[in-house]
């Protein structure tokens, strides 16, 4: 006999793993003493109740199976979920090309290819007036679903400050400064 102390993890079936490792788990709520056998000692044990090994398996196969029932559900919300965040990202970026055909001293063209399903990058423009261009392209650091928020939060800050007339211009003199 031995005790397995709370917190601890009791190996499930790991006996009949190919590479001898565990195969399912379970963590103790409070001390349990557990009797535990070797492999020889388990297969003797079935031999002489094979109907309990056929039910010790059956029992586990089924718990194999709402276990990955579960963790696909979960993947499937999370994956989703992404999806929708994507979807909502991309709705945030000017979409529309050329989007001022009127104006023939210029064309603009964006795309966006996040790396993984939402991420930081992110682009606009607008004019803030009849004659001033506002452009935006920025980079978070990072990716995924912080960046992402991150991002957006920056897009609508900026975007607040240059139609207040906070913004950073550059007219072609002040570039060939740069």
């Amino acid at each position: 006999d031995k005790v397995i102390g709370a917190n601890q993890v009791i190996g499930e079936m790991g006996i009949f793993s190919v590479l001898k490792e565990r195969t399912a788990s379970a963590i103790c709520e409070e001390d349990l003493e557990a009797y535990t056998m070797d492999r020889e000692g388990v297969i003797n044990f079935f031999r002489e109740d094979p109907n309990l090994a056929i039910e010790v398996m059956q029992t586990s196969i089924q718990r194999f199976i709402e276990n990955l029932k579960a963790e696909t559900a979960a993947r499937e919300r999370i994956e989703s979920e992404l999806r929708i965040a994507k979807d909502i990202q991309m709705s945030m970026l000017p979409q529309t090309f050329p989007p001022f055909p009127e104006r023939k001293e210029f064309d603009i063209f964006a795309l966006m290819e996040p790396a993984k399903e939402v991420g930081g990058d992110f682009y606009d423009f607008f004019f803030i007036d009849k004659d001033r261009l506002y452009v935006a392209i920025g980079d978070v650091s990072g990716k995924g679903v912080p960046a992402a928020l991150f991002m957006a939060t920056t897009k609508i800050l900026l975007k607040s400050e240059a139609m207040r007339g906070f913004c950073l211009l550059y007219t072609s003199d002040a570039a060939d400064d740069l």
